[in-house]
């Protein structure tokens, strides 16, 4: 073979393999980066369409052991049942800056700061520390009835066991493994019940290293005071000491509920972004408990399950009737739609009167119908608000 054509006949295969190999390279290159791309979507998905953390803010009484209960029955979803219950309903101001760093801390899984802020709350409110053991176990009602738990800690931290009617958790908890759990789970919630003012956490809904957002759970508060007053007696006197009682709380319930709702209107839309505060009837919910509960998750940009649309199902359609409460029953399974109108039979038209007069601002802002005759009260088939679902 003539050395030309040799020579000729090397050339070509040289170039051939040369072609070959940037065309193998460049898919080589592609499939990288498209697992890179589709590494992070996935990525993105995990970290970013549901919120970091999720303040469910709400008064005593005021529905929220339900309400909560949606994020406590999610899997993976790290719930604080009541992490402010050392600093009280009592709003010193003192107590200001440990309260936003509490939830600071929560909301970023920092949770060995927890302990020193719960002590330092303690000193000041003096609260009985009997039953959340917050500062036994280092985090608020980990072993408690399982009606008033934070699952999570058994089924996805598996930190504590569940018994028959508790849950049972070492003393104190490894909050460095709780922390590292927490930074793992798709959602930080937390139940807050003792949070005085809204404002007090507004450098949390509005800073760029954040993402917390409020579901604000409010409820009329002459039910609200309904709950949790003493049942009338046949005795005069206990009556009217009664009515005392009923003024203390409808201003102290009224107050904190009227400064929160004018910050929210005043705030959300400068200071908070929009997207970051919801705002939710304890009536709406428990007329609507399916159609409430989609636009809370679809808020949080989480899945609306079918094991979680069941559970709502079962919890908002108890066979027990409102009659059939007890004072003080904080359960999640209830027939909603009969505890909307309970308060309307259990207080007099002249409690009733005192409880408007001292919470017009609050009923007039939310939608709530004041009644002008005992007729009107007592006229139950007839709502006493206009449904917002």
């Amino acid at each position: 073979m003539p050395f030309r054509f040799r020579y000729r006949r090397s050339i070509y295969l040289l170039g051939l393999l040369t072609v070959v190999s940037v065309i193998v390279y460049n898919k080589k290159l592609h499939a990288k980066e498209s697992w890179s791309n589709k590494s992070t979507t996935t990525n993105a998905i995990e970290k970013h369409t549901a919120p970091n953390a999720v303040i469910l803010l709400t008064q005593r009484r005021s529905g929220s052991s339900i309400v909560g209960e949606l994020f406590n029955q999610y899997v993976n979803v790290s719930y604080f049942y009541e992490p402010l219950f050392p600093f009280d309903d009592t709003c010193k101001q003192s107590l200001q800056n440990q309260t936003q760093k509490t939830i600071q801390h929560i909301a970023s899984c920092e949770l060995t700061h927890l302990p020193k802020l719960y002590n330092e709350a303690f000193n000041v409110t003096n609260r009985d520390d009997k039953y959340s053991k917050c500062k036994e176990y280092g985090v608020c009602f980990a072993g408690y009835t399982r009606s008033k738990y934070s699952a999570y800690l058994t089924r996805d931290a598996q930190i504590c066991h569940t018994t028959e009617v508790h849950q049972q958790c070492p003393a104190p908890i490894d909050l460095d493994r709780l922390s590292s759990h927490c930074r793992s789970s798709i959602m930080v919630a937390m139940k807050v019940i003792y949070l005085c003012r809204l404002e007090w956490i507004t450098p949390l809904l509005s800073s760029k290293q954040s993402n917390v957002k409020i579901v604000h759970l409010v409820r009329d508060p002459r039910a609200i005071v309904n709950s949790r007053i003493p049942q009338r007696d046949l005795k005069s006197e206990v009556n009217k000491a009664r009515f005392g009682v009923i003024r203390f709380y409808a201003h102290q319930i009224c107050d904190q509920l009227s400064s929160n709702v004018d910050y929210a209107d005043m705030a959300v839309g400068s200071l908070v972004p929009r997207e970051s505060y919801l705002r939710i009837r304890h009536e709406d919910f428990a007329l609507e408990p399916i159609q409430v509960s989609e636009k809370i998750y679809k808020f949080l940009s989480l899945p609306f399950r079918e094991d979680m649309r069941k559970w709502v199902l079962d919890a908002t359609t108890s066979n027990t009737q409102a009659s059939e409460l007890k004072t003080g029953d904080q359960g999640t399974k209830r027939n909603s739609k009969e505890i909307v109108s309970a308060w309307r039979e259990k207080l007099s038209f002249e409690e009733v009167v005192v409880i408007q007069e001292i919470c017009k601002d609050s009923l007039n802002k939310l939608g709530y119908r004041v009644f002008n005759t005992e007729k009107e009260l007592q006229n139950v088939q007839e709502l006493h608000f206009e449904p917002m679902v």
